[in-house]
């Protein structure tokens, strides 16, 4: 979600059952949180993320499974 105010939740859709990893980072490029969200089944999951920084500003989310590594930008207001 994008601008983000609250808690933090991400859509990720798979097309195999495989391992997901989260990382977020600062504007400077340094890692302020991570997380292995597991192995999940192909399909479509929603995943809370806790404890992600709430200090307004732009981040940037890195999402990587066994098919792809993902970057997007994230907004928190």
């Amino acid at each position: 979600p994008n601008p983000s105010h609250e808690q933090v939740k991400v859509w990720v859709t798979t097309d195999i059952t495989t391992r997901v990893a989260l990382e977020i980072f600062d504007p400077l490029g340094r890692k302020i949180w991570s997380n292995d969200l597991g192995i999940v089944q192909k399909g479509r999951h929603l995943f809370d993320l806790p404890n992600v920084p709430s200090v307004p500003g732009i981040y940037w989310m890195r999402l990587e499974t066994e098919e792809l590594i993902l970057m997007e930008k994230m907004v928190r207001q």
